[in-house]
């Protein structure tokens, strides 16, 4: 998993646990959850155990890599920007209010829309294939199709181009 993936990874998590609330300090908000959680390493990694006889280095997990200003620039651009962000996914999602969204799926959606709207300096294809991975590790069966197809309709309604 690369350093952008991980930082998208925390930046869900911390937006997944601000979802609903009114206290929105984005950057206190990553503190308390790298504090509690650390950074998400990648399934497949396996820590080896000390051999025998051997004191571990360091008995705290180590912390993988990645990209704390995007994770806490993601953050703090949903948060700023979520009222325009949950009005374009109401426009998108026609069927269901946002409120009705999983809660997952709905905070992929917004950091997809954030980057979309927001974050020039990610090209659109970047911004979808993220949010389809992200719905695909922390969504349900059917979250990355749902993620993709609402995306797409984001792009066409943002006059983007993937």
């Amino acid at each position: 998993m690369t350093p952008r993936r991980r930082a998208r990874c925390v930046a869900l998590q911390v937006l997944y646990a601000l979802d609903g609330s009114d206290v929105l300090d984005p950057s206190a908000a990553l503190a308390f959850h790298l504090h509690q959680f650390g950074v998400p390493e990648e399934e497949t990694t396996v820590t080896p155990e000390p051999v025998s006889g051997q004191a571990a280095e360091n008995d705290a997990a180590p912390i993988a890599p990645f990209d704390e200003e995007l994770a806490l620039d993601l953050i703090q651009g949903v948060c700023t920007h979520r009222p325009e962000i949950d009005e374009v996914l109401t426009r998108l999602s026609r069927k269901w209010r946002v409120e009705r969204l999983a809660r997952v799926d709905r905070t992929i959606l917004r950091m997809g829309i954030y980057e979309l709207a927001h974050r020039k300096s990610t090209p659109a294809r970047v911004a979808l294939s993220e949010a389809i991975e992200l719905a695909k590790r922390f969504g349900a069966e059917e979250a990355p199709a749902f993620v993709n197809g609402l995306l797409d309709s984001a792009l066409d309604l943002l006059g983007l181009q993937a």
